[in-house]
């Protein structure tokens, strides 16, 4: 234990809260800017509502048996399963989860942990710590309840170190946090420790293999927290003691802090619009006091949004940062992305900047999202692999312009460091995002991402069963061969002559006779679309149009070929 992290234990909540209150001034609104709503609904606690309100709910009886309908719902290759689910894997009827983060293993990627805020019942606003595992890389889940019954808890996020160890990071109604620390894959939470926080605290921890490694850092909301305008604490002994809350030059908030490959601390957040501060430490991982010697001010074209239709009491997308730590030529680059509100009468597209030289300077913005009219583009959230892809997720709402309730999960990668993006790909089905608000008019304030080298690891909440659920879905690597799509593609090793982003054999683009695998029994079907279609006996003629021109001809022979060959 260093000098400066020391023991904090937070025993009774109210005298823990006094204290901290007494100590730190927990009023930091009394001088907040109230120069417009927008600010005003950044800096006012009474826009958070991270208190109960209502009494534990009953648990509804279909969390032990019975069931809903089934909990996969496929786009395109895509499946989106479900994770806040009973002992048989089916839907729970009349409960909520939203607000989902995520963690996997970086020793076995088949070991993940994700949680959510977990509403028993949509007629109350209380809510618990969910939390549900996969030893099977996704494929199902395990949710044995929440992590303390009883005890209203909010705002979860989830990290993993180095050696596997899983971290839950719980806001409590007393603006502190506990962390929960799970040695067995998260089928188990042993180890409680009360740390500092506040509102939307979050939470990184350092991989790097510098001095700092296993150094969790946390920073949280000036508007209502623990420690007033003190809003950053670290642990160097794996959560068991923390640092006395400092102060960060420009007073971030709403960001994911993040840690560079080298140990480098970054914290992103809002401020004074339209500007988005970066702060950076160079010598946190030291263990001494952390200075933050480097402050930028990023320009992502516009402002963050808060509280518009699609989410009402919730963020539209808090402000990510992330950073690559490959061995390649954009080791260290830094990345930072928000949905923002541009200037024009379109509300909110994804837009990303970035950074070559370790903060110092940035790019020019750059919109992900293509242009889709005058339609909500929101929730964004970006990851990047450790060998250097960028990929992206967010809320789409282009399929139905003019009607803003109704969303599609979209993604989007970027193989040369944010310079070019693939096509938006859109991954789940459609779906309303403001049915069953658990008396709370929002889906959250955030989705999350864990990238790996061949696909995008993403927990979203979704209403595909007409409430709000948590769901687990793997991008980017459509046919579960170990290679990102967009890397095959870019090689040959596979073929995409439709140009919609996604490899041909997960389109089914060749399988003619639909039995999952083009091979030889698809020949005859394919000559028979292209020469003669009343003697098609396959399952789908349109399988034949390999490139995509709306019509089969002598055009597509050559990549029917390319594509049974491959």
């Amino acid at each position: 234990m260093t000098a400066s992290d020391q023991p904090f234990f937070a025993g009774d909540a109210m005298s823990a809260n006094a204290l901290m209150c007494a100590v730190f001034a927990c009023l930091p609104y009394a001088n907040a800017p109230q120069e417009s709503q927008e600010t005003r609904k950044r800096f006012d606690p009474s826009f958070h509502r991270e208190q109960p309100n209502d009494p534990p709910a009953q648990v509804e009886p279909d969390r032990a048996a019975g069931g809903g309908p089934r909990s996969i719902f496929t786009r395109g290759p895509w499946r989106s399963i479900q994770v806040n689910v009973n002992a048989s894997h089916a839907n729970i009827v009349g409960d909520a989860a939203n607000e989902p983060s995520i963690a996997v293993d970086p020793t076995n990627p088949n070991r993940m942990v994700i949680g959510w805020r977990q509403f028993d019942s949509i007629s109350s606003d209380f809510r618990e710590a969910g939390r549900a595992y996969s030893t099977n890389r996704g494929e199902t889940w395990t949710f044995p309840g929440v992590l303390e019954n009883g005890v209203f808890r909010s705002d979860p996020v989830l990290r993993a170190d180095a050696t596997g160890k899983f971290y839950y990071n719980s806001l409590k109604s007393n603006f502190l946090c506990d962390v929960f620390v799970s040695t067995d894959g998260g089928v188990t939470w042993p180890s409680k420790f009360a740390a500092f926080g506040g509102d939307k605290q979050w939470m990184a921890i350092d991989t790097s293999g510098s001095v700092g490694q296993g150094f969790i850092y946390e920073s949280w909301s000036t508007a209502a927290g623990c420690c007033g305008s003190n809003i950053f604490s670290r642990s160097t002994n794996g959560a068991v003691s923390w640092l006395t809350p400092i102060g960060l030059p420009s007073s971030p908030v709403w960001g994911t802090p993040s840690v560079g490959p080298d140990g480098e601390l970054y914290i992103p957040g809002v401020d004074s619009p339209p500007l988005f501060p970066v702060v950076k430490s160079t010598n946190a991982k030291n263990g001494g006091t952390p200075s933050f010697s480097l402050v930028a001010q990023v320009d992502l074209g516009g402002d963050i949004v808060f509280g518009e239709t699609p989410n009402p009491e919730g963020l539209m997308g808090q402000v990510w940062l992330d950073v690559d730590r490959s061995d390649g030529p954009s080791h260290g680059y830094v990345y930072l992305l928000c949905t923002i509100d541009r200037p024009g009468s379109d509300p909110a597209d994804i837009m990303i900047a970035r950074s070559t030289n370790g903060g110092t300077s940035w790019s020019a913005p750059l919109r992900i999202n293509e242009s889709s009219g005058n339609t909500w583009q929101w929730f964004g959230t970006l990851g990047v692999a450790p060998n250097g892809r960028l990929d992206v997720v967010w809320l789409d709402t282009r399929a139905s312009p003019s009607n803003s309730r109704f969303c599609e999960l979209y993604y989007a990668y970027s193989l040369d460091r944010a310079v070019t993006w693939s096509k938006n790909l859109v991954a789940s089905p459609q779906f309303n995002s403001t049915v069953g608000w658990p008396q709370q008019m929002k889906m959250g304030d955030y989705y999350d991402i864990a990238s790996e080298n061949a696909a995008a690891n993403v927990a979203y909440a979704a209403t595909h069963n007409g409430e709000q659920d948590v769901y687990y879905i793997r991008l980017g690597d459509c046919d579960d061969n170990g290679v990102h799509d967009g890397e095959e593609i870019a090689s040959g090793a596979g073929t995409d002559f439709n140009h919609n982003g996604i490899l041909d054999r997960c389109d089914g683009l060749g399988d003619m006779n639909c039995d999952g695998s083009i091979n030889g029994f698809d020949i005859d079907e394919f000559v028979a679309a292209l020469t003669d279609p009343g003697s098609y006996t396959g399952c789908d003629i349109t399988r034949g149009d390999i490139n995509g021109d709306g019509s089969i001809n002598g055009f597509d022979i050559d990549q029917f070929v390319a594509i049974l060959g491959g």
